[in-house]
């Protein structure tokens, strides 16, 4: 009997220790495996308790120093803008268990895989998890709407012959900036970086798959007509269901206006960000950099440009069975990437499509400046090209602090320090006369377009003037520079410089065709402008 109850209480012991040890700590493994193969986008989250296969007392006698708890809410697996997980268990003795040690492996694992693959990746993923035998891989390909954006660094083949294998602690400090500040301004973590080229990043903010697009808008508007007792409204039904069948309409998606306000406002705040950084401002003042650059009077910037247009592309993997990566293929990635290359052209650091532009909110359509209607390599479209006037020279970004929290409402188009810093240069005088000369320049009116454009570009030059913008650049140039000859030059060139970029090239372009509008501008509805260059 003795012998019974010694082997029936050492069963007891045993089965408690294998719940604890072994059973409890396969549950959330299994729940971990399981959402990462329904959205490998989305990292787990874990809750500590009293029961997550750690005894209390032993906590407690572990973290005497420190201010973790159980009843706190800091007792969940913390993780930043990006997903990773900080090892809450190292702190807590949580790894003396093998089961828990895998399961802090497969929660790395599945962490890098998201930063590798990307939110292109994750149907990828979720596809071939899902498989039921050993077949190949399976190339997952779905059409997707979003908003794609291209960011470049500015001056990039100056600074790499300059700072050489240093270009990649550059190179990282501006993809961190910009990285985090688009995931964090994107509506729900939307917005995400698909692919890094070196100096320049894919940034991709998804409003979803076509399909699940469709049928949410299907099934919104049957619930309307079921419920409307009009019977006027069996014309609207079937008319609807042809803009449903037929090419979607972003537009017209319920908030839409938020998602494509927030995207614009993630590409701006990284571009203030990247003149706020400590780390990319001291790599402003490298002496390599300064010691090689062009203007020896002045502080050189590192800075970035970006293109921004929406549509549809497809979704999937490009490669074979050696390599693959998870990417975005369609005419508006292709656009997004012209853009981006035209902000050179325009002399801005940022061009938006005229796709994009329809999706924002009225209050930030009225910042967005229509700058050329074109037309660029690789697409017969005619669009209209915007941007948002943004400059660096005479803000102080360092002193306008980065605002921990988000929020949004179209109001902070007008109160939020870093978007009126940046733009604080365009006058209503200023953008009137602009205009004026744009809307000469598209009539083929351009002998009126020169000169009022050149009237609107004065009035740039001025303001910057009188402003004290340009305060920092000319007290360089006076240390610099004794010779009043010299002294004149540099003033000049950096008059020119302070101009209005999109003024000076509509009218070096009407310059270059003497005046006279060619045939290609004229020809169709619209006059535009036929960019020829990447």
């Amino acid at each position: 009997l003795l012998r019974s109850i010694f082997f029936l209480i050492i069963m007891i012991f045993f089965r408690s220790d294998t719940k604890r040890c072994v059973l409890d700590p396969l549950q959330p493994l299994l729940e971990i495996v399981s959402q990462y193969a329904s959205n490998p986008a989305r990292p787990p989250k874990r809750k500590l308790t009293e029961k997550s296969f750690v005894d209390k007392n032993d906590l407690s006698s572990r973290s005497s120093d420190s201010s973790l708890s159980l009843d706190d809410d800091d007792c969940y697996d913390y993780y930043d803008d990006f997903g990773d997980s900080l090892i809450f268990e190292q702190q807590t003795g949580l790894l003396k268990y093998e089961t828990l040690q895998l399961i802090n492996t497969i929660e790395k694992v599945t962490s890098l895989q998201r930063k590798c693959w990307g939110v292109a990746g994750a149907n990828i993923i979720s596809s071939n998890l899902d498989k039921r035998d050993d077949g190949v891989f399976i190339p997952s390909v779905v059409k997707i709407h979003a908003i794609f954006g291209f960011v470049g660094i500015s001056d990039y083949s100056f600074l790499l012959n300059t700072l050489k294998r240093d270009i990649m602690l550059v190179i990282n400090s501006v993809a961190s900036v910009v990285h985090s500040e688009v995931y964090r301004w994107g509506l729900n973590g939307s917005g995400q970086c698909n692919r890094n080229l070196g100096n320049s990043f894919l940034m991709v903010f998804k409003i979803g798959a076509d399909e699940d697009i469709r049928k949410k808008q299907q099934q919104a508007q049957e619930a309307i007509f079921e419920n409307s007792s009009n019977k006027n409204h069996s014309i609207s039904r079937s008319n609807s269901s042809t803009c449903v069948s037929g090419e979607l309409q972003l537009e017209t998606l319920p908030g839409i206006n938020e998602f494509a306000d927030r995207a614009a406002i993630g590409m701006l705040k990284a571009f203030a960000s990247i003149h706020r950084d400590e780390q990319i401002l001291e790599y402003s003042g490298n002496f390599r950099i300064n010691d090689k650059k062009e203007k020896k009077n002045r502080t050189f910037q590192i800075s970035a440009t970006f293109g921004l247009d929406a549509g549809s592309a497809m979704e999937g993997a490009v490669g074979s069975r050696y390599n693959i990566d998870a990417t975005y293929l369609g005419p508006r990635v292709n656009i997004a990437s012209r853009l981006y290359g035209a902000c050179k052209q325009f002399g801005v650091n940022n061009i938006c499509s005229e796709n994009f532009q329809k999706l924002l909110s009225n209050k930030a359509k009225e910042k967005f400046r229509h700058i050329d209607t074109c037309t660029v390599k690789g697409s017969v479209k005619i669009q209209r090209l915007f941007t948002y006037d943004a400059r660096h020279m005479g803000v102080d970004f360092f002193s306008l602090y980065r605002c921990p929290k988000v929020e949004y409402n179209q109001d902070i188009w007008d109160n939020d320090k870093d978007l009126k810093a940046m733009r604080k240069h365009i006058t209503p005088k200023f953008e009137a006369r602009f205009n004026e000369g744009r809307n000469l320049y598209l009539s083929c009116k351009w002998k009126e377009a020169t000169r009022v454009l050149r009237e609107a570009n004065e009035l740039m030059i001025r303001w910057m003037d009188d402003s004290g913008a340009m305060t920092k650049e000319i007290e360089a140039i006076n240390r610099c520079f004794s010779d009043k000859s010299k002294w004149n030059e540099e003033i000049k060139a950096l008059r020119i410089e302070c101009g209005d970029g999109p003024s000076k090239r509509l009218i070096d372009y009407m310059a270059s065709k003497n005046g006279k509008p060619p045939l290609n501008f004229r020809k169709g509805a619209i006059p535009h402008r036929i960019l020829e260059t990447k």
